[in-house]
């Protein structure tokens, strides 16, 4: 088969049936890799909505924003094994064959190679800098709807609440279902607070992201821990000192009350960062910003940079590493073909990574120039090794004695 450049194009017809068949395989590949990823990932995302008081929906929500974490991968997966799988039935079948004693070259079906990896490392890059960092931001959002729904809602048994300062326990009477008793240990500095109330509830009235909590048959405890007593004026102290002869200030106090209210903010109960606070939930144009703004997290908006251009990049060498594979199928080597393809395309993404490690502290240039050097140097040896065993594209080989 000629190397030379031919004017000759692979017919429409044969293009889009091979297309048809890529992207049929792709989809049903990515469906079982992503299946399988997010069977591993149930139990902690299910753990997490319980802990968080959630519902199934809530786990249902946390699962599709999983999703994307694993896309960039199992794109180029699903790209190579799709590509190789369809162009091997074609050669076999002596379609290849036929089309290039048309004249035309090696070099277009390496094109047609570089243009799907071109539209894979395009969607790659928009899953990773545009769909995974929302994806992101929504599961702090999901968790975040799932804990206020619970402080708001009225538990059918006795449960534990843990917050950043207060730990809380609501107990379910059995003589009154409707009443519940609620103990809450508070810390604030050296000062811890028992309170216990016979009867609580939670209202939200204005909307406002203020909680109104009303207690009833209250009796609040204070002890300074600095002075270690109890209400008792003995217990745990520090050794030496008697609880009896504690400063009057240090002394704990017991406070008794029918009704009381308070105003709570639901930000301190259930913190929430805003979005942009971590690299993972910043989108490309984000991540640039802050490059550019040479902020003091900048290394870390460089290095997620540069694993965003890397996981792309997998795309676009997905297709030619199936071209080579096909190259070196026959009847000896077809059972191992695919899987070595799969293993250098895994060290591809490694030695990604690695030189994102290893850049991205030079800054953002020496990291671009890097990872376009290594793309390009890649794209060369494939080209070149397909070039050099161009026959065998086209050929069958698996019939063969």
């Amino acid at each position: 088969m000629s190397t030379a450049r031919s004017k000759t194009r692979i017919p429409g017809l044969v293009e889009r049936s091979i297309l048809t068949g890529i992207a049929g395989r792709v989809g049903l590949i990515l469906l079982l890799v992503e299946a399988i990823f997010l069977g591993e990932k149930f139990p902690d995302l299910f753990n997490t909505v319980v802990e968080r008081n959630g519902r199934l929906w809530d786990v249902f929500l946390l699962m599709v924003c999983a999703t994307p974490e694993i896309f960039d991968l199992a794109l180029a997966l699903a790209l190579l094994v799709a590509v190789y799988q369809v162009l091997l039935r074609s050669r076999e079948n002596r379609e290849l064959q036929v089309i290039a004693g048309a004249g035309i070259g090696t070099f277009e079906f390496v094109k047609f190679a570089l243009a799907v990896g071109v539209v894979a490392l395009i969607g790659s890059m928009f899953n990773s800098g545009v769909v995974e960092p929302a994806a992101q931001y929504a599961k702090r959002v999901v968790l975040f709807n799932a804990e206020y729904r619970a402080l708001l809602r009225t538990p059918g048994d006795s449960q534990f609440y843990s917050f950043p300062s207060d730990t809380v326990y609501v107990s379910t009477q059995a003589d009154h279902p409707d009443e519940h008793s609620v103990f809450i240990e508070e810390k604030s500095g050296d000062t811890d607070r028992a309170i216990t109330a016979e009867n609580m509830k939670i209202t939200n009235p204005g909307g406002d992201g203020r909680l109104t909590l009303i207690l009833s048959g209250i009796k609040v405890l204070n002890l300074d821990t600095a002075s270690g007593c109890d209400s008792a004026g003995a217990g745990v102290h520090k050794p030496g000192e008697n609880c009896v002869n504690a400063e009057p200030d240090q002394s704990p106090t017991l406070i008794e009350a029918q009704r009381a209210v308070r105003r709570l903010d639901i930000a301190d109960l259930v913190p929430f960062q805003e979005r942009g606070g971590t690299t993972d939930e910043l989108m490309a144009f984000g991540l640039l910003q802050r490059i550019l703004g040479s902020t003091s997290d900048g290394q870390d908006a460089i290095r997620a940079f540069g694993d965003l251009i890397g996981r792309g990049l997998l795309g676009l060498f997905a297709p030619l590493l199936a071209l080579t594979a096909l190259c070196f199928t026959d009847r000896r080597t077809q059972t191992v073909a695919i899987p070595i393809a799969l293993l250098l395309l895994m060290a591809l993404n490694l030695l990604a990574v690695a030189l994102t490690r290893s850049l991205s502290h030079l800054g953002a240039p020496a990291l671009l120039a890097g990872i376009l050097f290594e793309g390009l140097a890649i794209v060369a040896a494939l080209t070149g090794m397909i070039y050099r065993a161009q026959n065998r594209l086209v050929l069958p080989a698996l019939n063969k004695p």
